[in-house]
């Protein structure tokens, strides 16, 4: 899970084809939440995994979905340590958008 090129082919081929983006989203919230079950009770995030989810999030625009993805960014900003300034704009924008 932590192979960055592997969750970007899947960004990409979901952009490129609109169709296949409702069911790779479900299979990614499937595989989260086995991966959260799996490690737990330690925190587990798959920060590409993650990325993946905020972004099919953020497309949606509904308020529980914006919600969902404010969740994600959350736990990213705990854990991946190296884009942590990326992720606090990415959280801000999609305040920005929940307020509008």
């Amino acid at each position: 899970p932590e192979n960055e090129a592997s969750w970007n082919y899947l960004r990409g081929l979901c952009r490129k084809h609109k169709t296949l983006q409702t069911t790779v989203e479900k299979l990614c919230h499937e595989y989260k939440d086995n991966l959260v079950a799996k490690h737990a009770p330690e925190p587990y995030v798959c920060t590409f995994l993650w990325s993946l989810l905020v972004d099919f999030m953020e497309e949606r625009k509904s308020s529980d979905s914006l919600q969902t993805a404010l969740a994600l960014i959350d736990d990213l900003k705990h854990h991946d340590k190296v884009r942590v300034k990326y992720w606090a704009r990415r959280f801000l924008s999609i305040t920005e958008q929940l307020l509008m």
